[in-house]
């Protein structure tokens, strides 16, 4: 069976990070994260994706040699500077789109809170650069 790991996946599951990551911190431009990963640690649905050119969202998986699981795209984003400044990340069929404001925890975390009701869907750390 195909395991995907996705952005999404580990927001479902209730990755909150710990008890400092929350949705007062200061709110950020979606764009800290063009060109670089975020990586969100959430036990099994942990996911390591990358916001490449063209708006492409990469999964970095075990690496694009990986038969097991190899690096692929898993879908797209976009950053819709208007107003808050939010980021949207589509998966593809099936309605997984989800749109988030960006926080800065102040310690290299980022926190992503739901449009609707500010609530607090995950926390991950911003590395630099593609997959590696």
């Amino acid at each position: 069976m195909r395991r995907v790991l996705i952005l999404s996946a580990a927001m479902l599951a209730g990755a909150s990070g710990a008890a400092w990551a929350d949705c007062s911190n200061t709110q950020v431009s979606p764009n800290v994260l063009v060109g670089n990963r975020i990586v969100v640690a959430a036990g099994a649905n942990s996911t390591n994706e990358y916001h490449g050119p063209g708006n492409s969202l990469t999964e970095c998986a075990q690496g694009l040699t990986s038969t097991i699981d190899p690096t692929h795209v898993v879908g797209t984003w976009n950053i819709d500077l208007v107003g808050v400044g939010l980021i949207s990340y589509d998966y593809g069929p099936g309605n997984h789109k989800f749109t988030y404001t960006v926080h800065d925890n102040g310690n290299g975390t980022y926190s992503f809170c739901n449009l609707v009701g500010g609530a607090l869907a995950a926390t991950g750390t911003l590395v630099g650069g593609s997959c590696p």
